[in-house]
């Protein structure tokens, strides 16, 4: 069995040309194969910057989420759908069926529609996944809740567990319906720290408990063993660019926080 290294960052980048340019310079430098980004700002579709191609639209009303491809595996992909919360596709070159998402805010919206943005996304991971014949699912992305909300945990929600103890099963059944797990490991880089330029989770707000995980990433079980723990990280920099200052983001570049990870998946 052929193994390769699939490097992912996501982050919610503010509607700022600059983060877009300073993530892919980061990419670049670090050799990120995927990235997703979301509050894209306005560009020309397919621009090619330090060596990564926009996936273009399908669909207009998606324009806020941007995934970028490193031109080493450029054309390995496979759309499916999108819709304007998320985009759904096939990266052939690692075997993925590969979701980003970028749900609507408590402020603005209700848990009802967020539920039901994800009980649609849910729908055509499965047909994604009986098309390719595997549940090698990815998701990614600022889904504007925490680790314990109802849309995280609960079986019409992301049905989601955060530890590899609780995959064994693999589905839970509730009045006889068996739904995939998807499992968050998110909880592993939510921790303090002393430092005042690492961040304690990936959205800083100004009132108590202050850092927030809003950022994501989920996988299903079969995808689990391809993951690679120590390398989820949340960024407080992109090289020598700081993204926090005083234990707070600075908000004129974002006010998330960038997530990098890996997947060492077969081919």
């Amino acid at each position: 069995m052929c193994l390769d290294i699939a490097r992912f960052l996501f982050w919610n980048i503010h509607h700022q040309y600059a983060n877009l340019v300073r993530s892919l310079e980061y990419s670049e430098l670090n050799q990120i194969d995927v990235v997703a980004l979301c509050e894209m700002p306005d560009i020309i579709p397919n621009t090619n910057i330090h060596g990564y191609s926009q996936i273009e639209h399908i669909d207009s009303a998606c324009n806020d989420i941007g995934i970028f491809i490193r031109t080493l595996v450029n054309g390995e992909k496979n759309y499916f759908r999108e819709k304007p919360h998320f985009c759904l596709l096939r990266l052939n070159q690692f075997g993925i069926n590969f979701l980003v998402m970028h749900l609507n805010s408590g402020l603005y919206n209700s848990r009802d529609g967020r539920i039901l943005d994800i009980s649609i996304a849910r729908s055509d991971i499965e047909r994604i996944e009986k098309k390719y014949g595997d549940k090698r699912t990815l998701i990614v992305g600022d889904m504007n809740i925490g680790l314990f909300d109802e849309e995280m945990l609960s079986f019409n929600g992301f049905n989601a567990c955060f530890f590899k103890s609780e995959l064994k099963k693999q589905t839970r059944t509730l009045h006889g319906e068996k739904r995939d797990l998807l499992y968050n490991p998110m909880l592993q880089v939510y921790k303090d720290s002393r430092e005042q330029s690492v961040p304690k989770g990936t959205y800083y707000y100004n009132q108590p408990p202050y850092w927030f995980c809003f950022d994501h990433i989920l996988m299903k079980p079969e995808l689990v063993p391809y993951f690679t723990d120590n390398s989820l990280t949340i960024l407080g920099k992109l090289g020598d660019y700081p993204l926090i200052t005083n234990n707070k983001p600075i908000k004129t570049v974002s006010d998330h926080m960038p997530v990098q990870f890996e997947l060492e998946v077969s081919k």
